[in-house]
C-alpha cells in the first residue's frame, strides 16, 4: 500500500514538472514540443485534467480541432466544473457548425464561472449567429457589466442593435467602443453606416473617413459610403 501511495505521488509529481515544461513551449511557439510534454504528464498522471486542457490549447493553436476536442472533453470528465475547458470546446464547436453543443457548453462555462465576460461574449456571438439579436444583446451587456473596457463587446452589441434597427443604441454602444480604443476602425465604420441610416450624413462621414484612416482595408467600402453621403447632402 506505501508503495502505491507513493507511486501515485511520484506520478503527480512527474506530471506536473511536465505541465511546466510544456507550459514553456506553448508560451514560447513550440506547439510539438508542448504537446509531447503534456503527452508525458498525461502518462505520468491520467487524470490530471490540467495537462489534457494545455494539450488541447495546443492542438487547437495547431488547427487540430478534432483532437482539442477530444483533449477539453478528457478534461471536464476529469473535472467537471472546469469552466475554461467548457468555453474551449464551445469555441470549436461553434467554429465547426455544432450550435446546439456549442451552446451547451457556453451554458455551462457561465454557470461554473459568472464573472468570466468572455464566456457571456462568445455565448452572444453564437446567439447572433442564431438570429436571436435580444438574446445576444443580454449576453453582451453581461460582458460589459464584467468588464466595462471590453471593446469587442460594445461593437458587437452595436452590431446586433443595428441588426434590430435600434440606431441610436447602436450609435452609442459604437462610441463607448470608439471612447475605449480609439483606433478600433470597424466601430467608427459601422456608427457611420448606424449615422448614415440616421441620415445624419455629415457625422456618417467623418466616421467613414477616420475608418478608411485607421484601416485601408475599409478605404474602397468607406469611399462608397462616402460619395452617398455627400449625394444625400446635395439632394437637401
Amino acid at each position: 500500500m506505501a508503495f502505491i501511495c507513493f507511486s501515485v505521488i511520484q506520478g503527480c509529481y512527474y506530471s506536473a514538472q511536465y505541465v511546466n515544461r510544456g507550459l514553456e513551449k506553448l508560451e514560447r511557439g513550440d506547439l510539438e514540443g508542448a504537446i509531447a510534454d503534456y503527452t508525458k504528464a498525461i502518462q505520468a498522471d491520467p487524470n490530471n485534467s490540467i495537462a489534457f486542457f494545455n494539450r488541447g490549447l495546443a492542438k487547437q493553436k495547431m488547427d487540430d480541432l478534432d483532437g482539442a476536442v477530444a483533449d477539453y472533453t478528457k478534461a471536464v470528465e476529469i473535472d467537471q466544473e472546469f469552466a475554461k475547458a467548457f468555453l474551449n470546446r464551445g469555441i470549436i464547436r461553434h467554429q465547426t457548425g455544432d450550435y446546439e453543443g456549442a451552446l451547451a457548453d457556453y451554458d455551462q462555462a457561465v454557470i461554473l464561472k459568472p464573472d468570466d465576460a468572455n464566456a457571456y461574449y462568445n455565448r452572444g456571438i453564437l446567439k447572433m449567429d442564431d438570429l436571436d439579436y435580444d438574446g445576444a444583446i443580454l449576453d453582451f451587456n453581461r460582458a460589459i457589466q464584467i468588464n466595462p473596457n471590453y471593446t469587442a463587446a460594445y461593437k458587437i452589441c452595436g452590431d446586433a442593435k443595428l441588426q434590430k434597427d435600434d440606431l441610436d443604441g447602436a450609435v452609442a454602444d459604437y462610441s463607448r467602443a470608439i471612447k475605449v480604443d480609439p483606433e478600433c476602425a470597424l466601430a467608427f465604420y459601422n456608427r457611420g453606416i448606424a449615422l448614415e441610416r440616421k441620415k445624419e450624413y455629415s457625422r456618417a462621414i467623418q466616421d467613414f473617413e477616420k475608418a478608411a484612416e485607421l484601416d485601408s482595408q475599409l478605404k474602397e467600402k468607406a469611399d462608397k459610403r462616402i460619395k452617398n453621403c455627400k449625394s444625400q447632402l446635395k439632394k437637401k
